[in-house]
């Protein structure tokens, strides 16, 4: 019997020896016996080995306190009680360490990352979700407030999503949750503010924008807030289309084009910064001289008998004539021919045909 209850004791204590073991073997010898045990306390928690012996050995390599490793620690405790996954707590630390950010900053930032999941948490208790829906919505909201929504706009646009999923299946739900999460997100790292997301956001949940549209939201959106617009821009046209009933297949007519940034027009005759105008501007006046920079392009008048190069190039096909026997000064431009019915350059019809310089 003895012998029976020596095994068991041997049996139960086999896990406890192998922990002990692991954290000896993956520290340095000279690591505190109180950061050992706290190590060994996280691993009992549920958190992989290797990831408790790499992020101490890093904490430990950058010159934190044993105080400040310990701390680093509870934060993990702390988060697998709240049922907070603890990788964007970690990856934060390897963040910080690896821009050279103090330890104790480095701290506050981890904690400000818990806090942010521990918030997201509270708002999917009471949305249609299984286990693992409502830890990838935590991670999406703590994503959005990352990037810089506030709490009280994240809790109006949950409520908005509780209230529009309340009497929709699981799948669902789950599906407009998402996309409504993703497209938020997007709208927050492109740096609109709280207020104006929300405002695009519920428009589009009150309108009964389902996850498909949702997602095209997002996308159209990103599209838009690349060019000439800012994304502050798009999302106050968006949410007063969106007010007005356009759907995500129709916003980006909303917003008209705008001149590009390297210069020039669309048709209408203006010269673009570059040299040339555009296909249907009108032609410069008789004996005007093209545009700097090469050419203009097709859709002006035809060049006259004797029609010189604009400076630094050729005229394109169909450009403006020059006065008779006119030639330009810059460099690439033809020797003049005659003008019609008189004398060579150097005539009556004009001095003679220009040289390249």
């Amino acid at each position: 019997m003895k012998g029976l209850l020596w095994a068991l004791c041997f049996v139960c204590f086999i896990p406890f020896l192998s922990l002990a073991d692991e954290v000896d073997k993956g520290l340095p010898s000279d690591t505190s016996s109180k950061i050992k045990e706290s190590a060994r306390q996280l691993i009992q928690l549920g958190v992989e080995p290797d990831t408790v012996i790499k992020m101490t050995k890093s904490m430990i390599s950058d010159s934190f306190t044993e105080q400040q490793i310990i701390s680093g620690h509870e934060l993990l405790v702390k988060a697998k009680n709240q049922n907070i996954d603890e990788e964007s707590i970690i990856n934060k630390l390897h963040e910080g360490i690896a821009k050279n950010v103090e330890a104790g900053n480095i701290l506050q930032a981890m904690e400000k990352v818990r806090a942010r999941y521990e918030l997201a948490n509270t708002y999917t208790q009471g949305m249609k979700t299984d286990e693992e829906q409502s830890k990838a919505m935590a991670r999406q909201m703590a994503e959005c407030m990352a990037a810089g929504m506030d709490k009280s706009s994240m809790n109006q646009i949950i409520e908005v999503l509780q209230q529009k999923t309340k009497n929709a299946s699981r799948d669902e739900a789950s599906k407009l949750n998402e996309k409504t999460l993703e497209t938020t997100r997007t709208m927050a790292r492109s740096g609109v503010n709280s207020k104006a997301i929300v405002e695009v956001m519920n428009s589009a949940l009150k309108r009964n924008y389902n996850s498909g549209q949702m997602e095209k939201l997002g996308n159209t959106f990103l599209a838009q807030a690349r060019g000439s617009y800012s994304a502050s821009e798009v999302a106050m046209v968006y949410s007063d289309a969106i007010k007005n009933g356009a759907t995500p297949d129709k916003l980006k007519n909303y917003l008209p084009s705008r001149i590009p940034s390297d210069g020039g027009f669309a048709g209408g005759g203006a010269p673009l910064a570059g040299g040339g105008i555009a296909s249907g501007g009108a032609p410069p006046g008789p004996g005007g001289a093209p545009s700097a920079g090469g050419g203009i392009a097709s859709g002006s008048a035809p060049p006259g008998a004797g029609g010189a190069s604009s400076s630094g190039g050729g005229i394109g096909a169909a450009s403006a004539p020059p006065a008779a026997g006119g030639m330009s000064t810059g460099t690439g431009g033809a020797p003049g021919g005659p003008a019609p019915g008189g004398p060579p350059g150097g005539g009556p019809g004009g001095p003679p045909g220009g040289e390249k310089k």
